[in-house]
């Protein structure tokens, strides 16, 4: 078995001990009360008696409103109202009835009483079965009785009918409408330092038919830790050792699947918290509009990002002909990564230098493609990769043996990257506007879907070398057609999409020198606002 095939292996091992202990710690199911849940309800020990019960909006606020289908103490028909606030699974309200009123009256609110004659508190199992607790209610008036003394108690209640094309999982997915726009957030925790290694980090997702809420832990000692959302538990985290570290999460999905729990809560906008015991070690907002948290300001590292990837290629001074290497930048939402490569150089230990202060050791080794090394530092901390807590942006990068610099780059990043144009036997200059001629940077971000089509996505790409620029914007997931593309309010272009193996996509592609089949880059697309429109509505954008 080769190194990589035994590194997956033993990570899938780490996943199913993970998981196990994720089984042993699950709490019971619990379903919050969605707009599935509207329909008739028989009581199945009574003859002839139910509720009609809906989930209504009220001001943005879900509701229930049911009618009590019953009969008096009499044995004559009678249907009670009420109206009451959801709370999850449950929910209660005053039972009323109205009194005064003959059948087909003329509206005249003088004759209409009402009178309330019962509380009731609704109880859900799961999307077929609950309880309802009758309680009836006290009538002041003198000689007067209530009709329904005596019938109180817990009642059971089973689903007789549905609306059309509803179904019910139980879960938080069951309120999302076809109108809704697929979300995706991470973040990570702010550490209250009681283990200052340790970190952790929240993901949600949101699509039409699935929601799913993820936290993750880990460098903190093995044991068991409590997610509290807004102050309600709503699981454990069960750390465990692995090759890497001690790490522990918990799974929440709706609908429901196969080692997850029902996620019946809404995270977001909520104050997240992993606690030991009574203790709290990390806590976050849960802010979907901030993009997640940048690192602590005492850390040095570049700030987190919406996907930022920037790659520089090293100079060779000539000291080792060969030599060659790169630098990348990635900022995520949660996390940044700073990677440095060489390779084509003597086996061995090679410094590496940041604006003249020595930050590590690459150590070069065999590889089946020839000689190389690497040295990756991450903040958040990751067992077997140092701590990024400088930022490389803008500074010199070198790496020296023995007092030799081998390779050496000014890492420039976005606007203020690049080197000065080269004379016009190398490829010519840019003509006015447009982005500087570089030491291959390459800069990506992605679209955010503003909702006009749920299913779009797509990305921005510069790649600025030292005798070409070229700029591409890719679109997918959209139907067929033809889009237009603006930069900074202005038209430059028409995207037109296509069938694809995967799927639908289209692109267009400005280079300057000009190629074939390739419009001219005269314009600058850094720091604009770069939109996918198409019938005049914004489909995607990003400020690059």
């Amino acid at each position: 078995m080769n190194t990589q095939m035994k590194q997956k292996a033993t990570k899938y091992k780490q996943s199913i001990l993970v998981l196990l202990f994720v089984l042993l710690a699950m709490p019971s199911q619990a379903v919050v009360i969605t707009k599935s849940f509207t329909g008739l309800w028989q009581q199945p020990d009574h003859e002839s008696q139910g509720f009609d019960f809906q989930v209504i909006d009220q001001n943005g606020l879900p509701q229930a409103l049911t009618y009590w289908y019953t009969y008096d103490t009499e044995g004559n028909p009678m249907w009670l109202l009420g109206v009451g606030d959801i709370t999850e699974e449950t929910v209660s309200m005053d039972l009323m009835t109205v009194t005064g009123v003959t059948n087909l009256q003329n509206p005249d609110p003088a004759t209409r009483t009402e009178v309330i004659l019962a509380t009731a508190f609704f109880t859900f199992e799961d999307c077929n079965n609950g309880s309802v607790e009758i309680v009836p209610t006290a009538i002041n008036n003198p000689g007067t009785s209530n009709s329904i003394s005596g019938t109180g108690g817990i009642v059971r209640i089973q689903r007789l009918t549905s609306v059309q094309g509803e179904t019910c999982s139980g879960g938080i997915s069951d309120n999302t409408t076809a109108q809704a726009v697929d979300e995706e957030y991470q973040q990570f925790m702010g550490n209250t330092g009681v283990y200052p290694n340790g970190n952790a980090r929240f993901e949600f997702e949101q699509d039409r038919e699935n929601t799913e809420f993820e936290v993750e832990v880990e460098n903190v000692p093995v044991g068991s830790y409590n997610l509290s959302v807004e102050g309600i538990i709503r699981g454990q985290i069960q750390v465990v050792n692995t090759n890497s570290g001690t790490e522990g999460k918990i799974e929440f999905e709706s609908p429901v699947v196969a080692h997850k729990l029902l996620l019946i809560f809404d995270p977001r906008d909520k104050v997240i918290e992993v606690l030991e015991g009574n203790t709290v070690l990390f806590s976050s907002d849960f802010i979907p509009t901030s993009g997640g948290t940048n690192p602590p300001q005492s850390s040095g590292a570049p700030p987190f990002a919406n996907n930022l990837e920037t790659k520089v290629f090293f100079n060779n001074t000539g000291v080792i002909a060969s030599a060659r290497g790169e630098v990348e930048l990635e900022q995520e939402l949660n996390e940044v990564e700073f990677e440095v490569e060489i390779e084509n150089v003597p086996l061995g230990s090679y410094s590496l230098f940041i604006d003249g202060v020595e930050k590590g050791i690459i150590r070069v080794i065999n590889d089946d493609g020839g000689q190389e090394g690497e040295l990756e530092f991450r903040f958040p901390s990751e067992v077997g990769k140092p701590l990024l807590n400088f930022d490389p942006r803008g500074k010199l990068i070198e790496v020296r043996q023995n007092g030799n610099t081998i390779l050496e780059v000014v890492f420039s990043v976005g606007a203020g990257g690049g080197t000065t144009p080269p004379p016009p036997s190398s490829g010519g200059s840019p003509g006015a506007g447009t982005p500087p001629f570089a030491n291959d940077i390459e800069t990506k971000r992605f679209f955010n879907n503003t909702g006009v089509i749920a299913s779009a996505r797509g990305e921005v790409e510069l790649e600025q070398e030292p005798n070409e620029v070229e700029f591409e914007v890719e679109i997918e997931n959209v139907p067929l057609g033809n889009y237009t593309l603006f930069v900074g309010g202005i038209e430059k272009g028409i995207i037109t999409v296509y069938n694809d193996d995967d799927g639908t996509e289209g692109e267009i592609e400005f280079s300057f020198p000009q190629e074939f089949n390739h419009p001219l880059l005269d314009f600058d697309p850094r720091g604009q606002l770069i939109e996918v429109r198409q019938n005049g509505n914004t489909i995607l954008e990003v400020l690059f």
